[in-house]
């Protein structure tokens, strides 16, 4: 262009400037070539890719008929990972006349790697990349390339039309920026020189012509964490994607996301992260490395990145059931231990099903059981427990416990065989074995990864040495391979846990028993009174350091809570007891622990389980072998089957044993242990239904696998005695009717029916199971028994002076209403229900041995 056009253009466009700048406050883009493009610092509201785009000039405007190139826009990202490709595309425009060849030029100054199939464009001669060292023009003629240099060549570029050309470039190893030169050149015809874009600049490429420059960052990924909700999903073969709102942005030190950012989260099927089974609508947390090439992305890459879902909801714990009752040889060794009846075990069943039809009102998700299901390994209880926890429609996680692994000899290890083949069937199946030696597992719901691990057996037993145990026997605790593979990454770096197992590792006292071990290393932990000996004190800066919330124990039947801060930033530790299910604790209670967990806060709180509910019914029915003289018919028969069946013929419901020998479990809130390996035997079934009474209760026998013995049946020579009993608890007292050493045949069904006018509980035998002869049983023993605790805490139930006189002075009013509501009538010991109840039992219309 010579100096006249030149300067003509310059006037014009200085007016048009001018009459712009009148009407427009600023322009919204930068048209000079003659700066450097600056480096671009990505800051909270940059969008990915930067493309500057200049003011169109008209040759209308300048009335020139000469080509006029014009860099119309360049386009790439504002950064770039390391190792990633960065796409660059740069579009020139003709602003003037035809041009018989022109030219869009990008070079690499710092000889960053382009492939060559990573080059396209819309030149009609070519799209070419020249690599360094290759010959190409300079301004001063022919000149080797130092480095990479991108051209398109078009050939007759006319007027108003736009050519593009694209590359992907990728930085240098540790570099920290991509720098590149951008120009265009269009032919002028008519004296044979070229217009160019930029004119002048303060920037020259290899080939001495001035270049427009333009930087790419080259970064990190920025490690970053936030909450929201998933609304679009994509899924191949090896990876998946979900689309993120962002809603709360916890952690992004680089400031790249802003909340109501819609945010890519990408992830391997099978990679190390943890990716939850989300779906739209879900609400999230990510934590991952955002990903600042052009698909703005966060990337799941390692253990410690995820894609958890946040919903709140609720679980229980329970623990030390103790389904069952001590063998006889416990006399001998531990004297002290008065729990060897096995009404005990009739006694313990109640308490559990009460306790789990507390547990139901709570509407839990699941339910973590810590161990001690049973009093010692014995198939039978771990049957009954099994039996119980089949009529609660709850997922139960189980652990074992000492207790369950113990022989008939405490002092003896069985192993958890039993418990394998009856309790690991209960679970449900999405645990996932730890592989850690022993029984572990973990399963994940709601964002949390629950880990149930074994604690060991007794360790204080003093075999050989004339003890039993100190007064709380340590466990063995964990062994190596527990505590390596907790200290695996997919573990140790999940971002939220909770543990479960039996014994505990904080305690409020320190063991100081015979042969005590002190674990003097980490009293500062607290106690260790009961607690696990191997890796107790490592295991505790473990949980407190690694994102373990909590730590759910059992074994004291106690409550129980320590916090432990972290060291790091995680949130520390609450380590936890919690009461027995079944077994009183000092406040006299048992129960469970309820967990409520939302996005914000977990919350816990202990559940006494109501002992005595008024206007709640309980029908206790129970068949345990009588006084038995044939040892080898009553307790050795191999293929007798004998069971309990509770009926409500008005809704054709039926819970206990069917005539096929099966079980069934229809009847509402009600449970059933079921039949057991090896009856007849002492091991007491037990069918509870709570609310309405059944129509009627049978118990049955005879079932067996070999033939049918009819001389026997016929002479009446086999036969077995057997016990009975109904319970009805009606919420103010108790009824129980007793039928003992009932004798029955083969193939006998006993019954009694509970809607009968005449409400006496006659017990009706079909002696052969035939019809052919029908016998009546009246009950034996009947026991009442006023529903009254200890109400004054003096170690009796109400039947001495003290009750009385509490009464009456509550009655007088020298007891205030601020005393407590005793009997459980809705007032306080100011009324004559109480002082007729106390007065009662004092004169001893309810005796001791009826109170219980």
């Amino acid at each position: 262009m010579n100096e006249g056009k030149r300067k003509k253009v310059v006037v014009v466009l200085f007016a048009v400037l001018i009459v712009v700048s009148s009407v427009v406050p600023a322009l919204a883009v930068d048209i000079s070539t003659d700066e450097t493009v600056p480096k671009r610092t990505r800051g909270a509201n940059d969008t990915v890719n930067l493309t500057f785009v200049k003011e169109n000039v008209t040759s209308e405007i300048i009335g020139a008929s000469d080509p006029l190139p014009q860099i119309n826009s360049v386009s790439y990202p504002s950064c770039i990972n390391e190792g990633g490709y960065a796409t660059i595309s740069v579009t020139v425009k003709n602003n003037g006349g035809l041009s018989s060849v022109g030219y869009i030029s990008v070079s690499f100054p710092q000889d960053e790697y382009i492939p060559s199939w990573e080059v396209s464009g819309t030149g009609d001669e070519y799209n070419r990349l020249y690599p360094k060292d290759s010959t190409i023009t300079g301004k001063y003629g022919q000149i080797t390339s130092v480095d990479p240099l991108i051209e398109l060549c078009e050939i007759n570029w006319g007027n108003n039309q736009q050519e593009t050309i694209s590359m992907a470039v990728t930085p240098n190893s540790g570099s920290d920026e991509i720098v590149f030169y951008v120009r265009a050149a269009l032919k002028n015809d008519g004296d044979g020189t070229y217009e160019r874009d930029p004119e002048s600049s303060g920037y020259t490429d290899q080939q001495s012509w001035p270049v427009e420059r333009h930087v790419i960052e080259v970064c990190s990924p920025s490690e970053v964490k936030f909450k929201g909700t998933v609304i679009d999903e994509n899924f191949w073969i090896s990876f998946y994607n979900y689309k993120i709102e962002i809603c709360d942005i916890l952690n992004d030190p680089s400031h790249v996301l802003n909340t109501g950012d819609e945010i890519w989260i990408w992830a391997h099927v099978d990679g190390p992260a943890q990716v939850d089974d989300v779906n739209i609508g879900d609400r999230v947390e990510v934590s991952g490395k955002y990903d600042c090439e052009p698909q703005r992305e966060v990337k799941l890459e390692t253990s410690q990145h995820y894609l958890l879902i946040l919903e709140s909801f609720t679980f229980v714990h329970l623990t030390d059931p103790h389904i069952g009752y001590y063998p006889g040889i416990i006399a001998e060794v531990l004297p002290d231990v008065d729990k060897d009846d096995p009404e005990d075990m009739v006694v313990g069943i109640e308490h559990f099903t009460d306790t789990l039809q507390s547990v139901k009102t709570q509407n839990p998700d699941f339910i973590l059981d810590t161990g001690d299901i049973v009093e010692y390994a014995n198939y039978d209880f771990f049957l009954a427990y099994k039996g119980i926890m089949k009529s609660i429609d709850i997922p139960v996680y189980h652990v074992p416990g000492n207790h369950d692994r113990r022989d008939e000899d405490p002092r003896e290890n069985a192993g958890l065989v039993i418990y394998d083949w009856t309790i690991n069937a209960l679970d449900p199946s999405d645990r996932v074995a730890l592989n850690d030696g022993a029984s572990g597992y973990y399963f994940d719901k709601y964002g949390y990864r629950f880990i149930g691990l074994d604690s060991g057996s007794d360790v204080s037993l003093g075999i050989g040495k004339g003890k039993i145990y100190d007064e709380s026997p340590e466990s063995s605790g964990l062994n190596d391979t527990q505590w390596l593979r907790l200290n695996q990454d997919d573990i140790k770096e999940y971002p939220r846990k909770i543990i479960f197992m039996h014994h505990p590792v904080i305690n409020n006292g320190d063991d100081d028993g015979w042969d005590a071990i002190e674990n003097e290393v980490c009293k500062m932990r607290g106690g260790n009174d009961g607690c696990i000996a191997n890796y107790r004190c490592e295991f505790i800066d473990y949980c407190r350091n690694n994102n373990v919330e909590w730590v759910l124990t059992g074994h004291t039947h106690n409550d129980f809570l320590e916090y432990i801060s972290s060291a790091a930033a995680t949130p520390g530790t609450t380590f936890v007891q919690t009461r027995s299910a079944t077994i009183d604790n000092e406040h006299g209670e048992y129960g469970y622990r309820v967990f409520t967990i939302t996005e914000e806060e977990i919350n816990t709180k202990l559940i006494a389980t109501p002992q005595w509910e008024a206007g709640v019914e309980k029908h206790v029915y129970t068949l345990t072998i009588g006084n038995c003289k044939n040892d080898q018919l009553c307790k050795k028969h191999p293929d007798w089957i004998w069971g309990i069946s509770a009926y409500k013929d008005k809704d054709k419901q039926l819970t206990g044993m069917n005539e096929a020998g099966g079980i069934e479990r229809e009847i509402p809130n009600s449970y059933y242990t079921g039949t057991y390996d090896k009856p007849p035997s002492e091991i007491p079934q037990v069918l509870i239904v709570y609310g309405e009474e059944p129509d009627k209760v049978s118990y049955q026998t005879g079932y067996h696998d070999g033939p049918l013995k009819s001389n026997a049946i016929q002479s009446g020579s086999l036969y077995s005695p057997f016990n009975f009993s109904i319970r009805h608890h009606t919420g103010t007292e108790i009824i129980e009717y007793r039928y003992d050493d009932v004798a029955l045949t083969d193939y006998s069904t006993a019954s009694v029916n509970l809607t009968s006018p005449v409400h006496d509980y006659t017990m009706e035998v079909d002696y052969y199971g035939d019809g052919t002869d029908i016998r009546e049983v009246a009950p034996e023993v009947v026991v009442i028994t006023a529903c009254t605790y200890d109400h004054d805490g003096d170690g009796t139930v109400e039947d001495d002076i003290d009750d009385l006189t509490m009464a009456t002075d509550a009655y007088l009013g020298f007891i205030t209403s601020s005393e407590y509501d005793h009997d459980g009538d809705g007032t306080v010991e100011d009324d004559i229900d109480d002082l007729t109840m106390a007065t009662d039992a004092y004169l001893g219309f309810i005796t001791s041995e009826e109170a219980q």
